[in-house]
């Protein structure tokens, strides 16, 4: 008897630790597609408990629910992103606010032309247009060969989901008019405000400093000042959607420092399609 008491309370304390850890998510929404499927159930590894983020990492956060209809201080549902963007780097957005270089990198929404045979066209206008990939339409063509606008993701994404031999071979860089850079703040690090940034910063600000601040007449004005620079308190990062249609990430949420984040993304435990059933093959798989 007092083995089995023994073993139940080894049990109760081995659950109560593991969920102070760990915790299982299933996946709301396609943001992620291909790398995680909407169902998908993951674990998640709890901010407090996790090591420093790395470029690449997928976390966790709540969608602000001003985000949603302009109400401050609540949340909409939860969502999952890449970490792409790292303290102190400079992203440099076109003009319609999509980051086209992140930290000297080229971006996923970064587009080029891309030329391929023909004969796969049904097949990639397919693709396209079941993952609700955006802008990617049918652009022209190339000799016997036909042309369109591709992120990198799209075009990763292409290929491997054409194992037989797709290729798609850049025909010429897409333009970057009226594009503008901003620095992801770093902590204790110097920001200086422009036009390009003030939004973003004035949202930092009001949603996790817990500053008065706003934008007035060309200026972003912090408890009654306008300023010209800020030194922030904490690290913030730029979080990116695989799938660009899913506009849940920095591009309409801001950027998020770590306390945003309810945890780090390590594993799919299951995953299931009412059109396949369970996929196997993601079962208890790392997530890259």
């Amino acid at each position: 008897m007092k083995f089995w008491k023994a073993f139940l309370l080894f049990v109760a304390v081995a659950a109560v630790a593991w969920f102070a850890v760990c915790r299982p998510y299933s996946i709301p929404m396609g943001g992620m597609e291909p790398s995680l499927y909407r169902g998908d159930k993951v674990l998640v590894v709890k901010r407090w408990c996790d090591r420093a983020l790395h470029r690449g990492d997928m976390v966790v956060y709540p969608v602000p629910q001003d985000v949603q209809d302009g109400s401050a201080g609540a949340f909409a549902g939860q969502c999952v992103a890449r970490v792409v963007g790292m303290p102190g780097d400079t992203i440099v957005l076109d003009s319609a606010s999509r980051p086209v270089e992140i930290g000297g990198r080229p971006s996923a929404y970064a587009r080029e032309l891309y030329r391929y045979d023909n004969s796969y066209d049904s097949r990639v206008a397919e693709l396209l247009r079941k993952y609700d990939f955006g802008m990617s339409e049918l652009l022209g063509y190339s000799g016997d060969d036909f042309v369109r606008a591709l992120t990198v993701d799209e075009c990763e994404f292409l290929q491997r989901a054409n194992p037989d031999g797709l290729a798609l071979r850049p025909l010429a860089p897409g333009g970057g008019e009226g594009a503008t850079a901003l620095v992801i703040p770093k902590k204790g690090r110097r920001v200086d405000v422009t036009p390009g940034n003030m939004a973003l910063l004035c949202q930092a600000l009001r949603r996790y400093e817990g500053c008065d601040a706003d934008t007035v007449g060309g200026k972003l004005v912090v408890g009654g000042q306008a300023v010209a620079a800020l030194v922030f308190g904490r690290d913030y990062y730029w979080l990116q959607s695989e799938n660009v249609a899913d506009l849940n990430d920095s591009r309409r949420c801001g950027i998020m420092p770590r306390s945003a984040f309810d945890g780090r993304l390590i594993m799919t435990l299951f995953s299931w399609s009412p059109s396949v059933g369970v996929r196997w093959n993601r079962l208890f798989r790392h997530v890259q």
